[in-house]
């Protein structure tokens, strides 16, 4: 029987999770009666805002530029495989069309815009993953059977080496998630941003609607008796297409008592259009939480807040996902468990000599000289395999013999020198004195 049809008598029926939609996540409504009025919003429309593009692109951008190593554990210490035969392979080249960076800034870009990313795994005849493709989550769509065994049906995607239709295990597939409601469905961060999305789209669309109007409000056509319907519409339509829009700002001629009154209306400046914009921007960047100063908005920031804001960036934004994509790569990849992958977080460091300086002089006593300037991609010296340590330093173990001496602080050293020393020393120390006296009375007598 073969793999299709072993899986679909598996499946009896298959199930979709709950609140899963097999078209992709759409944010239909970004607040109650949304739909009604033409206001939902497609994951398109979000994109389109700049802050979430800026943000989208800086998280991936940052986790694509690490490079992907496989570590070895020897006697205890994971170190750097620069080559495994069977796995180095398609961590350097994860598929035909794609780098290492554009595969894992895919992979990170499908998670944030859809909460979701799934990999489906190619393998060679010894069952070794020879080969990586990041799917269209909106052709994804996991299945699980009566017995709780986890599927999922992929759709046509060509790129990928989909041809149809077709059903496969879990075992063939790395789902990456976040924000999980349910335990296979993840959930995009930009769903919180669709109401603020929306007020800047608002305030945008409002902004190109009054500049393309030079800038100028409406007004009221007014004459001196009573006018005619027919004559109305034909005046408001002959002053729209001859001085509005792009022909705003010409000369009008008025005849027949015909007057023009502009309406008052509130300036770009008194709305404050650029607060307003602003404060969605920021909320976005919390939502991502990436800090705003990074895509260019708030305040200029001074050198030492920057550094722990793009600390702060590393540790909770990027780190998690670095976390996440190193496990379900070992995971994929079945690595051995002496085998683990790891990302090259020294790419961080090389963005800011300074901070890397710091680290590398702090490391003195960890690190020995030649792995320090193998950070600094410089070759080795001789010598430079020794940890070096300051001279003022003593092991506790020298310090415990010092402590358990009758005088730890050596207050009385000429008593307590001669009292720790032991019989032999001493009858030494008198032989020889006798012995120089002898030698003394022999040059004399000569």
């Amino acid at each position: 029987m073969g793999l299709i049809q072993e899986i679909k008598k598996r499946l009896s029926p298959p199930s979709t999770p709950s609140g899963y939609s097999a078209a992709g996540m759409v944010v239909r409504e970004p607040f109650a009666g949304a739909w009604q009025r033409n206001m939902e919003l497609s994951p398109d429309d979000l994109l389109n805002h700049p802050a979430v593009f800026a943000c989208t692109s800086l998280i991936s951008n940052t986790v694509a530029k690490m490079a992907i190593n496989l570590h070895e554990r020897k006697d205890g210490v994971w170190t750097k495989v620069e080559n495994h035969p069977s796995f180095s392979p398609v961590l350097k080249k994860p598929n035909r069309f794609e780098t290492r960076q554009q595969f894992i800034s895919r992979w990170v870009l499908s998670l944030l815009h859809h909460g979701n990313t799934y990999v489906i795994k190619r393998r060679d005849r010894r069952s070794i993953v020879v080969e990586m493709y990041v799917l269209d989550p909106r052709r994804v769509r996991p299945l699980i059977s009566e017995s709780g065994e986890v599927f999922y049906e992929l759709q046509v995607d060509d790129l990928a080496t989909v041809h149809k239709t077709i059903t496969v295990p879990a075992s063939e597939i790395i789902h990456d998630r976040v924000n999980c409601i349910h335990p296979l469905v993840g959930i995009s961060p930009l769903v919180a941003a669709a109401l603020p999305v929306l007020q800047s789209r608002k305030i945008m669309d409002n902004s190109v609607s009054f500049f393309a109007n030079s800038a100028r409000p409406g007004g009221v056509l007014t004459a001196v008796g009573s006018v005619a319907d027919s004559t109305v519409e034909q005046l408001r339509s002959y002053w729209v297409e001859n001085y509005s829009g792009h022909n705003s700002g010409k000369v009008a001629v008025l005849a027949d008592g015909l007057t023009f009154q502009a309406i008052p209306q509130a300036t770009h400046g008194d709305s404050q259009v650029l607060e307003q914009l602003g404060w969605t921007s920021t909320t976005v960047c919390s939502i991502m939480g990436v800090p705003p100063h990074m895509i260019g908005i708030g305040e200029k920031q001074s050198n030492a807040n920057v550094l722990a804001l793009d600390q702060l960036f590393y540790s909770t934004c990027v780190g998690h996902k670095v976390e996440a994509i190193e496990a379900l790569l070992d995971e994929g990849l079945r690595l051995p468990s002496f085998l683990r992958t790891e990302f090259d977080l020294e790419a961080i460091h090389r963005l800011d000599p300074l901070a890397q300086m710091e680290w590398l002089d702090r490391s003195k006593g960890k690190l020995t000289i030649n792995e320090q300037r193998r950070v600094l991609n410089l070759p080795p010296i001789e010598g430079g395999e020794s940890v070096y340590l300051q001279h003022q330093d003593y092991s506790v173990a020298a310090l415990s013999r010092r402590d358990n001496g009758p005088d730890p602080f050596g207050n009385s050293a000429a008593t307590n020198d001669n009292d720790t020393l032991s019989s032999e020393a001493v009858d030494k120390y008198f032989k020889t004195i006798d012995k120089l006296g002898k030698i003394k009375d022999a040059v004399r007598r000569k």
